[in-house]
């Protein structure tokens, strides 16, 4: 399978801003300055999507390029839409009769379906898994096509993705349109040129049809099932596959030439640095080498159905005022300019003026270049002013603000006056080509300016290249100006970075009037965290000595430091250049400043004495709860506490359910860091793990099932890790002390824990509330019975004795029950007594005498059996008792008590 080059690039983005989202404005305003982070994130993830394309890109058997969707791995099951592609398409058929536009719009199906670009589903495949793309009408009355289709791939309806979530975007690479517009001002011929009906000349897979299929009526008036054979625009991985098909393409016929001719090869790799999506931009030295370029290109792309159309070329012979439209700027042909499409703007207010609408009109100014940077930074600087108001997207704004962006708006007009030449004149005999870069920074915002300066052995020009302004950040603390300068010369070494491969510059120079700044790149020194981040990327992208001192007069970043008027800008005339940067280098600025040490000073790193504890993180929350519960909620409270430190708008309320949930899924995220080597790690490898947002999950059997995310991908737990446990345990408490399987079965809705079954059952064993209601009374064994109880005698031989009482009389008198047992025999004997003295006992026990017989041994208490009868007990006389018998011959044996306070008289 034949690679892509990492070397070759091609761009792909939209250039209709009406419907743009906020993110994608503001990622037009970074063009040549995105953090170099930010770049290797994107890379990293559109990897896969074109390892993708790679596998399964064809040629099919009409000599056209056939290609695959990108599906995610992880996407939701896209579910059939046709109740909603019925209602979206009555809509746009009603809208099509009111404009009298239905039967043209029809015949632009029917003449897809003569040419093989859709087809009717047959009736017996109607019923199978399918997706519909709701379509509406667009009208461009200057194109080719007047009336084309558009198809709605991001619909969806409720509970169902739409088809775009399900697909990857691909290579997306917005960031490099400025270098296609370098290259096409390089040579003195400015070329470009578009492939006629691009996506639809790229087949399908038969797989993928059924996904893009969409409605139509037919002459009949009844509903037609019609699917798409070739690539759809309006799908979001549409263009990046017609970039890597054009980029496949030429690669394979760079292989075929093996070198030979030079000039197909060196304009094979011209033309894999000109492409933009369907469009062809490029620039040559002279007419032989324009007439080899457009037969070269031709010739290579139609072998694959791809037909490059639209020729056109600026020529000095042509005297019409005819333009061509090059990456949202416009190219005069004739005087060879580029100039601003000031066409979309609209100069007349809406009744209530917003943010929104603010915002709307601001980037209708298309500016790639950022010629007009100054001027596109008024309404940015009031948009953070509203922004601080906190006023709402379509509240109206104050009559100050309405007059300033009036004011400003009114004046747009005159962008219309500011062109600058297209041609750089590099590509001649010249003595000398520099780059020169520029920063500066106010109050509300930082610049950076690129400028080529060609010197021919007659004259010097110099151009600019690109421009670009950014709003000062806002927040509770104000930004020095020294920081703000320092932002400027950030941006100014990424763009300088992204410029510096299109040119063969003899010389590079950068300028600031920053002494701070100069200071701070030059010296050795550490800095602090803000001023070290940023001295370390500028060192890295631009070599230190290159940096020089201009004072701030003479600086040409000053104007979009500040923003302008569009009248201003048009007669500042500053895209020309310092005009001290026309004379010789032996009058440029000197390296002649002072530098305010105290400032300086101010960012070196302060020197902190502090003792280090190596804690694992883990550890700290394990130390604090044994509750997962309540883990969880001193995590949330953390990620609070950082939250507010770093926010302005502080979090005070309790804690929310997203917080809870993101606490949560770090310390999932901590337990797997510490458990695991990753997804390959040789205990999980058998449950064909991904990694989900940092969290490692493995795919279920019912992965296909339409449920929450966390039931079909459980993410993967250790079996021994506390946390884990703790989670098994509250998991058991929560569900009222459930036995085993029901524990394993609620958290499997969730968790997967290796060798779960085993952990649950340890851990429930070790729950103390069911071991209390589980465990059985413990039975010690019964001691042998006393030798009086166990010898032949007589009833009541062996006697006990003890009081039980007091009871009530009717006359409301207290009496007590004295108790004789027999303690061989367990025959019982009760007396009424009425007292407890001492006479009182000896009559009862002369009855039982009388009744019952002498018996030899009595055994009996020398205490209290009852609290209620402490006191009375205590009057009878046990001495006495014990002489009379005595003197009767009965042995008396008083027992004490026992150690739970009962007495043992009754129980020998």
């Amino acid at each position: 399978m034949r690679e892509i080059s990492d070397n070759s690039t091609l761009l792909v983005t939209s250039m209709l801003n009406k419907e743009a989202l906020i993110s994608d404005l503001w990622s037009l305003d970074a063009l040549g300055i995105l953090d170099p982070s930010e770049k290797k994130n994107k890379l990293e993830l559109q990897e896969e999507a074109r390892d993708h394309f790679l596998s399964t890109v064809k040629v099919n058997e009409e000599g056209r390029f056939q290609v695959s969707l990108p599906w995610l791995d992880n996407h939701l099951p896209l579910k059939d839409n046709h109740d909603l592609a019925v209602k979206r398409l009555d809509s746009t058929v009603k809208r099509l009769k009111a404009e009298k536009l239905y039967d043209a719009y029809g015949e632009v199906f029917n003449e897809w379906k003569r040419e093989g670009i859709i087809e009717v589903v047959p009736k017996r495949q109607i019923d199978l898994p399918c997706h519909y793309l709701p379509h509406r009408h667009v009208v461009k009355e200057n194109s080719t096509t007047r009336i084309r289709p558009v198809f709605d791939a991001s619909a969806k309806q409720k509970g169902s993705p739409s088809l775009n979530d399900c697909l990857e975007k691909g290579l997306n690479l917005i960031e490099l349109i400025p270098s296609i517009l370098h290259r096409f001002r390089m040579n003195r011929i400015g070329v470009s040129a578009d492939i006629r009906k691009a996506f639809l000349q790229i087949s399908l897979y038969p797989k993928d049809k059924d996904y893009l299929r969409f409605l139509w009526y037919g002459t009949d008036g009844k509903l037609k099932y019609y699917r798409h054979c070739r690539v759809v625009f309006g799908v979001t991985s549409s263009p990046f596959l017609l970039v890597s098909v054009i980029q496949y393409l030429l690669e394979s016929t760079l292989k075929e030439l093996n070198g030979n001719p030079k000039y197909k090869v060196d304009i094979i790799e011209q033309l894999k640095k000109s492409f933009y999506v369907d469009n062809c931009l490029a620039s040559v030295k002279n007419e032989l080498e324009l007439q080899q370029f457009i037969e070269v290109a031709s010739d290579t792309l139609a072998t694959r159905k791809l037909e490059l159309r639209g020729w056109e070329y600026n020529d000095p012979a042509d005297n019409s005022s005819s333009t061509t439209n090059v990456l949202g700027m416009v190219s005069e042909r004739c005087s060879d300019y580029l100039c601003l499409n000031a066409t979309n703007i609209i100069y007349d207010l809406p009744g209530i003026l917003s943010k929104r609408e603010i915002l709307a009109t601001t980037h209708k100014v298309f500016d790639p270049l950022g010629i007009a940077c100054p001027v596109t930074l008024i309404p940015k600087i009031l948009l953070q002013r509203l922004w601080k108001l906190k006023l709402s997207w379509d509240q109206e704004v104050d009559s100050n603000s309405k007059s300033e962006f009036c004011k400003w708006l009114n004046d747009l007009k005159h962008l219309e006056r500011l062109k600058i030449p297209r041609w750089l004149n590099c590509d001649l005999e010249t003595e000398n080509v520099s780059l020169h870069f520029f920063c500066d920074a106010s109050k509300l915002a930082y610049s950076a300016v690129a400028f080529i300066r060609v010197q021919t052995r007659d004259y010097v020009q110099v151009h600019l290249l690109q421009a670009k302004a950014r709003v000062a950040p806002s927040g509770r603390k104000e930004t020095t100006i020294a920081r703000l300068e320092l932002l400027g010369a950030t941006i100014c070494a990424r763009l300088a970075s992204s410029i510096i491969k299109e040119f063969e510059a003899d010389n590079i120079y950068f300028w600031t009037d920053s002494s701070t700044v100069l200071a701070w790149i030059q010296r050795n020194e550490i800095w602090d965290v803000f001023v070290h981040n940023r001295i370390k990327e500028i060192k890295l992208l631009t070599p230190i000595d290159s940096w020089r001192h201009v004072p701030g007069a003479m600086n040409p970043a000053d104007l979009p430091s500040r923003g302008c008027s569009a009248s201003y800008i048009i007669a500042s005339k500053w895209w020309e250049g310092p005009e001290w940067l026309y004379l010789s280098p032996e009058e440029w600025p000197k390296e002649d400043f002072s530098a305010d040490e105290k400032e300086i000073a101010l960012e070196k790193k302060k020197k902190i004495v502090s003792t280090l504890i190596n804690l694992n993180a883990s550890d700290l929350v394990l130390t604090r709860f044994s509750s997962y519960r309540k883990t969880i909620r001193l995590v949330a409270w953390i990620c609070r506490f950082v939250y507010n430190c770093k926010h302005q708008n502080k979090k005070k309320d309790e804690l929310t359910v997203s917080e809870i949930n993101e606490a949560e899924n770090l310390l999932i995220h901590l337990i797997q860091c510490e458990s695991f080597h990753g997804i390959e790690d040789k205990r999980i490898i058998s449950l064909n793990p991904f990694i989900d947002h940092g969290i490692i999950r493995t795919k279920t059997a019912i992965f296909q099932r339409d449920d929450t995310s966390e039931f079909r991908t459980p993410a993967i737990l250790p079996s021994d890790h506390p946390l884990v446990k703790s989670l098994i345990m509250e998991e058991h408490k929560f569900k009222g002390h459930i036995g085993v399987s029901h524990v394993l079965n609620s958290l499997r809705e969730r968790f997967w824990i290796l060798a779960g079954r085993r952990v649950v059952s340890s851990v429930l064993k070790t729950c103390i509330t069911c071991k209390r209601y589980s465990s059985k009374n413990v039975n010690p064994p019964a001691p042998p019975l006393p030798g009086d109880r166990v010898q032949d005698a007589s009833v009541f031989q062996v006697t006990g004795i003890d009081y039980a009482g007091p009871i009530l009389l009717r006359e409301y008198q207290k009496a007590w029950i004295c108790l004789f047992t027999c303690a061989v025999y367990r025959c019982v004997h009760l007396e009424l007594v009425t007292s407890l003295t001492t006479d009182t006992f000896l009559q009862a026990f002369h009855r039982f005498v009388a009744r019952r017989g002498k018996p030899s041994i009595i055994y009996t208490d020398n205490g209290t059996n009852f609290v209620g009868a402490c006191n009375a007990l205590a009057s009878i006389d046990f001495n006495e008792v014990s002489r009379q018998g005595a003197d009767e011959r009965i042995i008396w044996k008083f027992i004490p008590r026992e150690p739970r306070g009962g007495v043992a008289g009754g129980n020998v």
